[in-house]
């Protein structure tokens, strides 16, 4: 029913082309027979049931007609490329052509298939729910399991070994670390005792220390008192000594001072006095060279010039000490002179 459907659409497509009569009656020759043969094989095709696998001739039937199809098909292909090649509408024409043939023939090649394939998948099948069955049950020893390893393959007596081989291995191991627990506990009580015993021990080493400590205390307490003693004595004995010593270097650099004072004095006043004789020797020099001059000078000068020069002359020199009393005879000593220069004038 669907095959004569899918023939009246290509009528349909056909007629809808607008293509030359000629061309449309190729096109229904090159595809007409191969929707025949699509009806046919789809008779075959659902009249053929596969569903054990020692069922060879069905599978082998089934594998023959998927080649044919499947020959068909590309020949269908082929057919399509060689029709578009004449033109564009062609083209289209045969592309919704060979994809309705090729919608028809796929369905049945692929149920061929799988019905050619029958005793290869349902193989897999079994070897899949096998493997599966076999990873659930060896999925606790796997840690032991061979890297790689196939175990939808393995006939059973392989797998029994592999399974025994990995359990006997885990079992080993938990009764490995069953014993290395129980050395661990057992170890680890020893370490308990030895720590309290070493504990203990050091208790007895602490007392002891401690006790040792308080009599070197009060060794090092009396060794510190005396040692104290004989520091404070030393203390003292060096303070007076320093005390004396720097009593007597101080008498000393004050005599030291003292001379060196007096000395320096003397030779103050030594020099001083050579410097006073040396200014009064100049001075007198000085004076007697002025008188001389002064002599000579009056001598040629008129009596009024000589008489002022002659007053000129008269000094009090430097007095010995500054006070009110040197200041009045200095005043009063010019002041005498003011009055011997108004008397020569006059």
């Amino acid at each position: 029913m669907e095959i004569k459907t899918e023939q009246n659409e290509l009528a349909v497509i056909i007629a809808e082309s607008g293509l030359e009569k000629t061309k449309s009656q190729v096109l229904l020759d090159k595809f007409t027979d191969y929707f025949a043969l699509a009806a046919d094989w789809e008779i075959k095709s659902k009249a053929l049931v596969v569903d054990n696998v020692n069922q060879v001739a069905e599978m082998k039937m089934a594998d023959e007609g998927r080649k044919f199809l499947k020959q068909k098909r590309i020949d269908i292909e082929r057919t399509r490329k060689e029709l578009k090649d004449s033109s564009l509408r062609e083209g289209q024409t045969i592309d919704s052509i060979a994809k309705i043939l090729k919608n028809l023939i796929e369905p049945i090649e692929n149920d061929l298939e799988l019905k050619a394939k029958f005793k290869e998948l349902r193989e897999a099948e079994l070897k899949a729910e096998l493997k599966e069955k076999r990873q659930i049950e060896i999925a606790k020893y796997s840690e032991f399991m061979p890297f790689g390893i196939d175990l939808s393959n393995m006939n059973e007596e392989d797998y029994s070994k592999l399974f025994n081989g990995c359990k006997m291995q885990f079992e080993a191991k938990e009764q490995a670390e069953i014993k290395a627990e129980q050395e661990r506990i057992e170890a680890e009580k020893k370490e308990r005792e030895r720590i309290e015993a070493q504990r203990l021990e050091n208790e007895r080493l602490k007392a002891e220390a401690i006790e040792k400590e308080k009599q070197l205390a009060e060794e090092r307490a009396k060794a510190d008192l005396e040692r104290k003693k004989i520091e404070e004595k030393a203390a003292k004995e060096k303070a007076e000594l320093d005390a004396k010593l720097k009593a007597e270097r101080e008498a000393n650099e004050k005599m030291q001072a003292e001379l060196k004072a007096k000395a320096e004095k003397e030779e103050q006043a030594r020099r001083e006095e050579i410097r006073l004789k040396m200014e009064a020797d100049k001075k007198a020099n000085d004076e007697l060279k002025a008188k001389r001059e002064a002599e000579e000078k009056a001598a040629k000068a008129p009596i009024k010039k000589q008489l002022s020069a002659w007053v000129d002359t008269f000094q009090i020199g430097k007095p010995i000490t500054e006070n009110e009393t040197s200041k009045e005879i200095g005043v009063k000593f010019e002041a005498f002179k003011t009055w011997a220069k108004q008397l020569i004038n006059k």
